[in-house]
C-alpha cells in the first residue's frame, strides 16, 4: 500500500492554468479528507516552460496565479524550465497536451493520469482510485 499520494496538476502554458483552477477545490477537499490517514494526499501545480525562459512567461504565470486564492498557492506552485516534449513523453501524454492531472504514489510512480481539464467524471474517477488504493480511506459517500 502506498504511504502517500501526490496529485500533480501539470500545465504547459501560463494561459492554460485558468482551465486547471477548477481542480483546486476538489484537490483541497481530498487533501483535507486524507490528512489524518496513513495515506495523505497532497497536490501542486507544476508549470513546465520550454527553455530558455521566454520573456513574459513568468509574469503571465504570476498573473494567472493571482486569480487563485492564496490558501491554494502558498506552497503549491512550481515553475520548471524543462523540455516540454520530454515531459509529455515521460508522462505518456498526447504530444499536443496543454494540461495533465497525474496521480503519483509516495515514490513518484504514476498511478493514473489524464490530459484534460476538470470534469465531474474525471474527479469521480480519481476519487474512486484513491478509495480503492487506500483501504483506510475516509468515507466520502453519504448514501
Amino acid at each position: 500500500m502506498p504511504k502517500s499520494f501526490h496529485i500533480m496538476l501539470t500545465v504547459f502554458h501560463p494561459e492554460t492554468l485558468y482551465s486547471m483552477k477548477k481542480w483546486l477545490p476538489f484537490c483541497e477537499d481530498l487533501r483535507k479528507q486524507y490528512k489524518h490517514t496513513p495515506t495523505p494526499v497532497e497536490y501542486n501545480i507544476l508549470l513546465v516552460l520550454q527553455p530558455p525562459p521566454i520573456e513574459g512567461d513568468v509574469p503571465a504565470f504570476t498573473q494567472a496565479l493571482g486569480d487563485i486564492p492564496d490558501f491554494y498557492m502558498k506552497t503549491n506552485s512550481l515553475i520548471s524550465y524543462y523540455d516540454q516534449a520530454f515531459v509529455r513523453r515521460r508522462l505518456s501524454l498526447h504530444k499536443k497536451a496543454e494540461t495533465a492531472i497525474v496521480l503519483l504514489d509516495g515514490n513518484g510512480n504514476i498511478i493514473w493520469k489524464d490530459d484534460g481539464g476538470f470534469t465531474p467524471a474525471r474527479a469521480e474517477h480519481l476519487k474512486v482510485i484513491l478509495e480503492t488504493l487506500s483501504p483506510l480511506a475516509p468515507k466520502t459517500r453519504t448514501h
